[in-house]
């Protein structure tokens, strides 16, 4: 019974996340300067919904944190965890505006690994992110968003 009490706290605290995310990104014209990122970045159109996924992402912990809300820290990168599906919404997003290539598995998957690799030099203190994030989430940014997939 315990390890089902987990799994449904994991899939509610995804879900959460993912609403928050998806939520703020959408908000006002959110996602239409995620759209106008994407279509200027041209081939380096994963990096630039990666960026605009980790911010997301990145206010949504602090956001939990700010409201001393705990969070199974496997929400953020565990297999259909939060990452996964908030890139899957912002590919059908970015779909419906640009075409049907950013539903492709390549794009996707090019996107989550380029979060993935933002998180990383956010966890090492390496990544600066660049001029048109927000300065709030910049200076602000939440570490530990990286997490064991499966683990605790």
């Amino acid at each position: 019974m315990a390890g089902k009490d987990k799994t449904e706290s994991l899939q509610v605290d995804t879900s959460l996340v993912v609403n928050m995310v998806l939520g703020s990104m959408f908000h006002e014209n959110g996602m239409a300067q995620v759209v106008q990122m994407v279509r200027e970045a041209g081939k380096d159109a994963p990096a630039a919904a990666a960026r605009a996924i980790y911010v997301g992402l990145a206010q949504a912990r602090h956001a939990l944190e700010q409201r001393g809300i705990p969070i199974d820290n496997r929400v953020w990168t565990s297999r259909n965890g939060a990452l996964s599906q908030v890139v899957a919404e912002v590919g059908k997003a970015l779909a419906a505006s640009l075409g049907k290539q950013f539903l492709s598995p390549q794009f996707l998957t090019a996107t989550a690994q380029a979060v993935m690799q933002i998180m990383r030099e956010q966890e090492a203190g390496t990544q600066q992110l660049p001029p048109e994030q927000p300065q709030s989430v910049e200076e602000g940014a939440p570490s530990g968003l990286l997490a064991p997939i499966g683990g605790e």
